[in-house]
């Protein structure tokens, strides 16, 4: 087992669920595809991959921060592929800084949610994204 197998694992054990929670499903297909023989990560596996998102948050206003990704043609958070070596959170840190120009610590970041997403269309490579999702406030 990898250690992105074993980070992306813990993270399973953070979202709490009961067996009768609607989130329970996308937690056990988390659990599958991290537990199946398929590659993780995009360099690995272009079409089935995993991935970070991060939302800035600002509490006062209670409104949370998006941009417009040119290739998706939609308003998202910002965020990206996990890459080779990276754990989760590494992953959150650099598209903070990558994209926002923010340094921002593992410290900064809370685990939000997960989800599971097609991503699929004529011109793209790649298929399915599984998204680990962090909030970070913002002043």
């Amino acid at each position: 087992m990898t250690n992105l197998n074993k980070q992306l694992l813990r993270i399973l054990n953070q979202i709490s669920v009961t067996p009768n929670d609607p989130d329970m499903e996308i937690v056990e297909s988390f659990q599958k595809r991290i537990n199946s023989d398929n590659d993780l990560i995009r360099d690995e596996n272009p079409l089935d991959h995993f991935c970070v998102m991060i939302v800035p948050f600002d509490k006062k206003s209670r409104k949370v921060f998006l941009g417009h990704h040119k290739k998706a043609d939609d308003w998202i958070p910002p965020g990206g592929h996990i890459e080779r070596n990276e754990t989760p959170i590494e992953s959150a840190i650099r598209e903070a800084k990558e994209e926002l120009d923010i340094t921002l610590s593992d410290k900064d970041l809370e685990l939000f949610t997960l989800d599971c997403l097609d991503v699929s269309g004529p011109k793209k490579i790649c298929k399915m994204h599984w998204h680990i999702w962090y909030l970070f406030r913002v002043l």
